[in-house]
């Protein structure tokens, strides 16, 4: 019998190359000292680095999470991490002038090129425990995901890629595809999903009836027509400002905080379940049916309902607080500790019974338009200040201080309550009058002057309209479906609602 014998030197290189193990590959045409990135590791603080100079691997030590080359680099460098324990690695930054990556580790869990647009293509089908995926601003056309199917987290904002498969990326979290042409995504199978960007790219049209653990939603300037989110109800925040949406259901949303919806088509609002309401802009809409939750006035700090057309008595009666000692720099166009907005075709508010009171507070300042001549200060000596029967007809920004003019001011906290005198609070009970509110059939209405009758569903959408021709009239909704519904009575130059509940 006879044995061969490998020669020494290749089975030595045989030896080193299965030493080496999984790596992580990319090339760079950084020039100059000093070139670093983020990486970590279960090897501990030392990592085998192959910086491209013709001497093989050698050790690097990472320091404060990052290592840094010891070498002057030029030209293309072709730079290789070898480590079994890789955790992380990440190149912030378009000055590392990352190229071509390659992956290959079974224990990388995220992985970071962001602002390198020469990063045109990346391979992820040895990196299967791969969670955090992060290509921001780089030059990728398209994406392969089926060898990541435990990703939870993926950016690809300001990237070119067209076409998106997340099909298999069933656990992911956060999706981000903002500033990119992919005009159709499918998320049926992203039942995990709590996070979703996709404002400013292709995409005109979102089904999210499967996404129900949804709680960040921020698809703004999309061109989109529709937004169905009537199954989303642990949705905190929807930015979904300057497209052309004509309905919008966010009737049954109890967690809702934010919601940005100015710019768009939108009839009727419905937020009647929105008690953590903090920041409400829907401004430049064609709202006629406003209904806000009362138990968010003493959260609401950011409220905007400027250019529709509401009538003044369905303003919502503002009960805002700061956070206490907030310092704000002094721009006398640009407070906005706390925004009330109005408008409501050329009519106008009077802010006379408004008042704030709060301790500490020595001033209490209104703005009309946001320019320094319209400021007005008034001495608050017993924690309670009223406004003047002063009329404002555009936007009024109302902050409390220590001081007056002259650098930084200190806002502490204070309540604005009241209702604009002139509006009575029991004013749309006394014009208009429905019974019963809770029906089966029919309804009887009296609205003195009314002039026609519309009942919108939760969504928004017109399901009844009639003109009346006289102040009492029965109105047969034995058609419409079982829920709640808003009733809305114009008469000339305003309306009245009411909410009714076909049973």
């Amino acid at each position: 019998m006879k044995f061969r014998f490998l020669p020494l030197a290749l089975l030595l290189l045989f030896s080193y190359g299965n030493m080496l193990g999984q790596n992580v590959e990319f090339e760079t045409t950084y020039e100059g000292a000093s070139f670093t990135f983020g990486i970590t590791s279960n090897s501990g603080s030392v990592v085998s680095i192959d910086w491209g100079t013709g001497a093989g691997p050698e050790n690097a030590t990472i320091a404060g999470f990052a290592v840094t080359c010891p070498y002057a680099l030029s030209g293309t460098s072709t730079i290789k991490i070898y480590d079994d324990n890789l955790l992380n690695v990440n190149f912030f930054g378009s000055e590392k002038k990352i190229q071509a990556v390659k992956l290959n580790s079974t224990t990388l869990n995220s992985f970071a090129c962001t602002s390198n647009s020469d990063v045109t293509s990346i391979d992820l089908s040895q990196v299967p425990n791969l969670q955090g995926l992060n290509l921001e601003e780089c030059g990728l056309t398209s994406i392969n995901l089926t060898g990541v199917t435990n990703l939870t987290s993926l950016q690809l904002n300001g990237n070119p890629i067209a076409n998106l498969n997340v099909d298999l990326n069933t656990n992911l979290a956060t999706l981000n595809v903002k500033n990119t042409p992919i005009s159709v995504l499918n998320l049926s199978e992203n039942e995990a999903l709590i996070s979703l960007y996709t404002s400013n790219s292709g995409i005109t049209e979102l089904d999210l009836s499967a996404n129900t653990e949804l709680q960040v939603l921020e698809c703004f300037e999309s061109n989109m027509t529709a937004l169905d989110v009537s199954g989303n109800n642990k949705l905190r925040e929807i930015w979904c400002r300057d497209n052309t949406i004509g309905v919008l259901d966010v009737s049954n949303m109890p967690d809702l905080e934010v919601l940005r919806c100015n710019n768009n088509s939108l009839q009727v609002l419905n937020l009647s379940a929105s008690d953590k309401l903090t920041t409400l802009v829907c401004d430049n809409n064609a709202l006629e049916t406003l209904v806000v939750n009362p138990g968010c006035y003493t959260v609401l700090t950011i409220l905007d309902i400027s250019n529709n057309k509401l009538t003044i008595d369905q303003f919502p009666k503002v009960q805002v607080t700061t956070t206490g000692g907030k310092n704000i720099k002094h721009i006398p166009q640009n407070i906005n500790v706390v925004k009330v907005k109005f408008l409501a075709d050329g009519q106008s508010i009077d802010v006379s019974a408004l008042y704030a009171e709060g301790t500490g507070t020595t001033n209490l300042r209104i703005c009309k338009s946001g320019l320094t001549a319209n400021w007005a200060g008034y001495t608050n000596t017993s924690g309670m200040v009223s406004f003047p029967s002063t009329h404002y007809d555009t936007e009024m920004y109302v902050y409390a201080q220590k001081a007056f003019f002259g650098g930084p001011v200190r806002s502490d906290n204070f309540t604005i309550t009241g209702t604009p005198v002139g509006i009575d609070a029991e004013k749309t009970d006394e014009a208009l009058t429905v019974y019963p509110s809770v029906f089966t059939t029919d309804v009887k209405i009296n609205c003195k002057d009314g002039v026609s009758v519309r009942i919108f569903d939760v969504m928004g959408k017109v399901v009844y309209s009639s003109a009346l021709s006289g102040d009492e009239e029965l109105l047969n909704l034995s058609k419409l479906s079982t829920g709640m519904y808003i009733l809305q009575v114009d008469v000339v130059n305003a309306s009245y609602t009411k909410k009714i509940v076909k049973q």
